[in-house]
């Protein structure tokens, strides 16, 4: 990782690379990858697995913390994702490193993101494969199926929404620009009256100039995209806001 490690985080060498976890953590991780390969492996032989769909499969499994987890195999998306696959460039900071230290650095920031428990890159000779351990929310839905399946009123929506164009600017004042900040990669969560808003899969995100209102509306244009196709899909329409 670029610096120091973060504070309770330790590195360590596993089959095939290295991880850097959380130290409650770091030691079944460790055991994990030298059992089974990788975190992916052994998440799928966990007792009570489920698994969940999205760009590739992600696994929800108990953690010997209580907690529960959840395993994410890195994967392209777009339209080379059949030859890319699960291999990125040996290039710069790895995803998984990336996605660490964005949602901490965020978190200085109250911004929320579910806390990354482990981080494992496995080299190859000009590729790596990359794997992401993250607490489970079990409350919460994204915002996609927030705003177009769950059974709100149009003030919740519109608070919703009014929160996520307002966090593309927080995130671009902490000096963060999300590269894919879509509806799916936004969760609500809804604790009576209260919402509140957390945002993942950070592995791409990139760093722009503290206040950049480029950035900003960067995220708002993308957001913006992402639920006129949703609208579109769902033959319904959103309060109108500005995501320029």
């Amino acid at each position: 990782m670029k610096g120091p490690l973060p504070t309770d985080y330790v590195r360590l060498p596993v089959r095939g690379g290295y991880l850097v976890a959380s130290s409650a953590l770091a030691g079944w991780a460790e055991e994990q990858v030298q059992l089974h390969g990788s975190l992916e492996a052994s998440a799928r032989q966990t007792p009570g697995c489920r698994e969940i769909f999205g760009r590739g499969a992600a696994y929800v499994i108990d953690l010997p913390n209580g907690q529960k987890g959840m395993v994410r195999r890195l994967r392209h998306g777009g339209m080379l994702a059949f030859a890319t696959a699960d291999r990125f460039l040996r290039w710069g900071l790895p995803r998984p490193l990336n996605e660490l230290q964005v949602s901490l650095h965020l978190k200085q920031y109250g911004i929320a993101s579910p806390p990354v428990l482990a981080a494992c890159v496995y080299p190859r000779s000009w590729y790596y494969h990359g794997e992401l351990l993250r607490a489970y929310l079990e409350e919460g839905t994204d915002l996609a199926s927030y705003l177009f399946e769950s059974d709100v009123s149009e003030a919740q929506r519109q608070e919703a929404l009014e929160r996520a164009t307002h966090l593309a600017s927080r995130m671009a004042e902490s000096g963060v620009c999300h590269t894919d900040y879509n509806a799916r990669n936004l969760l609500v969560q809804r604790q009576g009256n209260a919402l509140r808003l957390l945002v993942i899969d950070l592995e791409k995100s990139k760093p722009c100039t503290p206040g950049s209102e480029r950035a900003a509306q960067r995220m708002r244009r993308r957001l913006g995209q992402s639920l006129d196709k949703l609208a579109l899909r769902y033959g319904r329409t959103l309060p109108a806001l500005a995501y320029e």
